[in-house]
């Protein structure tokens, strides 16, 4: 639906556009750093069960990028 001015009634004004915009940068930045660090614990780890705790670090970082490992 069309308005007069010819905009979407449904456009979301700046301070709206800036507070997603703000929310969804602190939520990449969350998924980046929980990624790199997993991607960490996967390298650097050692011990009894390293084969199962590196499949595991491997399954979990795959799911953050959504990739298949």
């Amino acid at each position: 639906m069309e308005t007069r001015s010819g905009t979407d009634s449904n456009d979301l004004n700046g301070d709206a556009v800036v507070g997603i915009c703000n929310t969804l940068r602190e939520l990449l930045a969350d998924v980046f750093t929980l990624y790199l660090k997993t991607k960490d614990f996967h390298w650097h780890m050692s011990g009894y069960n390293f084969r199962d705790y590196r499949k595991f670090a491997s399954s979990v970082y795959g799911k953050i990028t959504c990739s298949k490992k």
